[in-house]
């Protein structure tokens, strides 16, 4: 009997430290959130260039952060200018100034972040946003097994894009692909220019090239260049030949041939234009990330990464269809409307 009483008083002692404990533990997990709460947190935030699309990651980050985290934080934004000497610069800036964490956007400055955070002492966390798949040669995965990782990653989605091209030009055969390869981000625009020629083949598409490496003097479209050609389809990743796709436009028009933008900002110019809904998605994403990281509910490299496919905002524009003298099956169809804007799923 007393040996009963005995065994039954140390497992009651036992129980007693166990519960003791875990109300010590979470005393002292809500004295750091209160903490965590009271400091102003700084945040790191890195892009490539400031493009349109690549401010909706920002803000959308920011915004999400704004109405969801219960700290309160700064955040120190830098611009890539497109050159990866600046980018190194910044992000080694970054990190000298112990920010909390790092919010970094596309492959070349992920890379960069990584590979400079691992001659770091402070580990400091990294969230990736807006990198496609396609352009990924080491996968993300890797980056969790020694650093404070984790990435929200996309995708091109030039099979929706070439498909809706298809669908109102169902008879055309040949496009001419414009990308440029001429600076220090050429590596990306290759990878683009490629998943654009495997999704054209796809769609029974026979796909030309052209890289425009002069676009600092401008861009010309020549006859010459069009010859045979149904349409003309502009790559995303240079932001310069973005910025000219009005003027290609206007060149094609003059040999009757349309010309698709991943832009919406064209769709008044272009025959075809695109919106990709995922910029904002993404941003919200590696927010609610980042406010796990940060108030401590996980460790970035325990955060699964995270894969979002974009919604296609489809912009046919039939003013263009009327004056190219394309197929009159595609102005019948939206007859008395201006511009028609589809949705693809």
């Amino acid at each position: 009997m007393l040996i009963h009483l005995l065994f039954t008083s140390i497992a009651l002692l036992i129980l007693l430290c166990f519960f003791c404990i875990r109300r010590i533990m979470t005393l002292a997990l809500s004295y750091v959130v209160a903490l965590q709460k009271q400091k102003t947190v700084a945040i790191g935030i890195l892009a490539p260039s400031r493009k349109k699309f690549q401010d909706l990651f920002i803000e959308s980050f920011i915004l999400h952060l704004r109405r969801y985290a219960t700290f309160t934080f700064e955040t120190v934004e830098c611009d890539g200018q497109a050159n990866l000497d600046t980018i190194r610069q910044l992000s080694q800036t970054l990190l000298d100034n112990d920010v909390d964490l790092i919010y970094v956007l596309g492959k070349p400055a992920t890379r960069i972040v990584c590979h400079q955070l691992r001659s770091q002492s402070r580990r400091i966390p990294v969230v990736s946003g807006g990198t496609p798949i396609e352009t990924i040669d080491i996968p993300l995965k890797e980056y969790q097994a020694d650093l404070p990782f984790t990435a929200v990653t996309t995708t091109f989605s030039w099979n929706e894009k070439i498909a809706s091209l298809k669908k109102t030009l169902p008879h055309a055969q040949t496009v001419l692909v414009l990308f440029c390869a001429s600076d220090v981000m050429s590596a990306f625009a290759m990878a683009e220019r490629n998943a654009i020629a495997t999704a054209g083949r796809k769609y029974q598409l026979f796909v030309r090239t052209y890289n425009v490496d002069h676009i600092e003097s401008g861009t010309e479209i020549t006859q010459e260049l069009l010859t045979g050609v149904d349409a003309v389809i502009i790559s995303r990743c240079n932001s310069r030949l973005i910025g000219q796709a009005q003027q290609i436009a206007r060149d094609a028009a003059r040999w009757n041939v349309p010309v698709l933008s991943p832009e919406s900002s064209h769709a008044s110019s272009v025959f075809l234009s695109t919106e990709c809904s995922v910029e904002r998605r993404i941003g919200a994403q590696c927010a609610r990330q980042a406010i796990k990281i940060l108030e401590g509910e996980a460790l970035a490299e325990k955060i699964p990464l995270c894969h979002l496919i974009p919604k296609h905002i489809i912009h046919l524009n039939l003013h263009q269809v009327r004056s190219l003298d394309l197929q009159k099956a595609a102005y019948h169809l939206f007859k008395g409307q201006k511009r028609v804007t589809l949705m693809l799923k």
